[in-house]
């Protein structure tokens, strides 16, 4: 298992590097961390908690070369962007595992947060329209700004930027009332609602129906 993760994590890096991050693939590495981590939590190896204040070190490396990247606008890239995004979300999952019992300042302030977990609740429409919200907008913002009275705003990286962030919220809210609500109402009709004895009395009979066949030795 070790050896697949560690091929998942390389085949994804490469595929960021030589490709881009839009294919498949160029997502193996955030598969393989985070198969990382659920590998030595199921095992219960003592590697997750010794792996516990460097990987929040990491963490925090990880971040600030994101917010580097981001505002550098430097093509010099010292890790692909997803597996920076990977290796921050693998230690915050971690670090809520291993510090699930504590109540300390994330837990009460970020993870309670009520407007984060309305964010939580949109996050699936966040997925799927991030990308299409910013080729559609872009005329009509462009447009927008050059009414605005200051200077530069036609086209103001990070005044798009936020009225893309806005309109994406209202998009994904919309979303998430309109289509993701009223679908979850049905998730019970695809439920196996079979009582566990019936399913048990089940198997023993076509176990048995097979015996008879004399299909098993």
């Amino acid at each position: 298992m070790p050896w697949i993760i560690a091929l998942a994590i390389v085949i994804g890096i490469v595929g960021q590097v030589t490709v881009g991050d839009i294919l498949t693939f160029s997502c193996f590495d955030g598969f393989g961390i985070g198969a990382l981590l659920a590998w030595l939590l199921q095992y219960k190896s003592p590697w997750l908690e010794k792996l516990y204040r460097p990987s929040l070190w990491i963490a925090a490396l990880c971040f600030s070369l994101q917010v580097l990247r981001v505002l550098s606008d430097s093509s010099i890239v010292l890790v692909p962007s997803r597996t920076l995004t990977s290796l921050c979300t693998v230690a915050l999952i971690n670090s809520i595992l291993l510090r699930k019992g504590e109540k300390a300042f994330f837990s009460t302030a970020v993870l309670q947060n009520r407007w984060l977990i309305g964010m939580g609740k949109i996050s699936y429409g966040i997925y799927l329209y991030h990308l299409m919200i910013p080729h559609f907008s872009a005329k009509a913002l462009t447009f927008l700004n050059r009414q605005l009275p200051f200077n530069g705003a036609s086209y103001n990286i990070y005044l798009v930027t936020a009225e893309n962030f806005f309109i994406l919220l209202m998009v994904s809210y919309a979303s998430w009332k309109l289509i993701e609500q009223p679908l979850l109402q049905y998730k019970e009709k695809f439920t196996n609602k079979q009582p566990a004895k019936q399913l048990e009395t089940e198997t023993v009979l076509v176990l048995e129906f097979i015996d008879m066949l004399g299909v098993t030795s």
